[in-house]
């Protein structure tokens, strides 16, 4: 243990890709091409680096960061800690002497020509490394404050309206899957933020009687159109719901619409910008943004729900005789249901009843930091436990 007060130092490699040379004998396959000047033809450049985006430009840098960092070990002779993700080095040191020993650091990277990025230089107490803000005093970290705005001006706006922008529910749920790389039990909160994604929204288009019978040319067996049917504006790519009220899941269902008068049709077009937030959606949007969701009880006779439930019972006993600490337990319990082991494991159910119990299950988990680890047993074996399940509705 270390027993002064610690420090740390952030160091971030600039266009740390292109730090590592390609032989001209493998440049071959990484040219471009692009229109000469005076227009006689196209001219052929290289790259003589590994370019951002390659896929060996990552596994190349990797091993010239790993010589990096052994070489600074080295380097630096002091009791030390220097970590490395990718392209940023932090170092942790006594706060007495790490001011020299960053200052050693980057006359290292001088010597070499290592390319340092300025704007990204940290040394104190606390740093900002790898999206994250670690407090070197208090021995925690959380979540930057810009970052903390960001996602609340975002839960602000998709809130705020009847639809909400694509790229909007995509930037939300970017960071709030970054979020629950810290919060891992709630993840079942972004099923329906999901699930509202990717379904566009729907819109109505009219085909004259006429035309009816000859729409299946424009279809495939899936109902999406191939092609744009003559005297409407649908686009390749969208997909046939329902036509006069009449839910349609095959070409077959075509032939049941009736042609009277004019058809309306309900097609979900995919390259529309804009997504229609459902109840679930809001819901946890807004907890999101209050950091609580207060759900009413609930009771199903299901036996996965029962199951779940169970779990919830098993995590209170242990928390009565385990109480909340600073470390992690695990909690190894038995089940002869599947959907409840697989829905506690992995903390994820696209069925409503079962996702509320696993959000109780998740703030719990949360509260008192218990992880549950759910097996399998046989049925046959899991009697009793059957029966506490059901609540004594089963008579023995």
């Amino acid at each position: 243990m270390h027993a002064g007060k610690l420090a740390g130092f952030a160091l971030d490699v600039k266009s740390a890709h292109k730090t590592v040379r390609v032989r001209p004998s493998d440049q071959g396959l990484l040219g471009v091409t692009l229109p000469s000047a005076d227009g006689s033809g196209p001219r052929y450049l290289f790259y003589q680096v590994c370019p951002f985006g390659a896929n060996f430009s990552a596994l190349w840098f990797q091993r010239l960061g790993s010589f990096f960092l052994r070489v600074l070990h080295l380097w630096l002779w002091l009791r030390h800690a220097l970590l490395g993700y990718v392209d940023d080095f932090p170092l942790l040191q006594d706060e007495d002497v790490i001011a020299l020993f960053s200052c050693l650091v980057l006359a290292f990277c001088a010597m070499f020509g290592i390319p340092v990025s300025h704007a990204k230089l940290q040394l104190g107490r606390g740093i900002v490394w790898i999206g994250w803000r670690f407090g070197f005093g208090s021995g925690a970290f959380c979540v930057p404050l810009d970052k903390s705005l960001k996602l609340k001006r975002l839960l602000q706006e998709a809130l705020s309206g009847r639809h909400v922008r694509r790229r909007t529910m995509d930037k939300v749920l970017g960071l709030l899957q970054w979020l629950c790389k810290l919060f891992r039990p709630f993840k079942p909160w972004l099923q329906p933020i999901y699930a509202d994604a990717n379904r566009p929204l729907a819109t109505n288009h009219s085909i004259a009687p006429g035309d009816w019978p000859g729409l299946a040319l424009y279809l495939n067996d899936s109902l999406i159109f191939v092609a744009t049917p003559p005297g409407t504006s649908i686009t390749p790519g969208s997909r046939l719901l329902e036509a006069r009220h009449m839910a349609l899941s095959s070409k077959k269902d075509l032939a049941k619409v009736p042609t009277s008068k004019r058809i309306w049709m309900r097609v979900t077009d995919p390259s529309t910008t804009r997504r229609k937030l459902s109840a679930s959606s809001r819901e946890s949007l807004a907890f999101w943004l209050e950091w609580w969701c207060d759900l009413p009880p609930l009771y199903f006779p299901f036996k996965s729900l029962q199951q779940a439930f169970a779990q919830l019972g098993l995590m209170l006993c242990l928390r009565s005789v385990v109480p909340s600490a600073r470390w992690v337990v695990r909690m190894r319990t038995l089940s002869d249901n599947t959907g409840a082991k697989a829905g506690t494991n992995k903390l994820y159910s696209s069925h409503f009843p079962l996702s509320a119990f696993l959000k109780k299950l998740c703030m719990l988990a949360c509260l008192t930091g218990i992880e549950r680890d759910v097996g399998h047993v046989s049925g046959e074996k899991n009697d009793d436990a059957d029966w506490l399940s059901r609540c004594g509705m089963t008579q023995q």
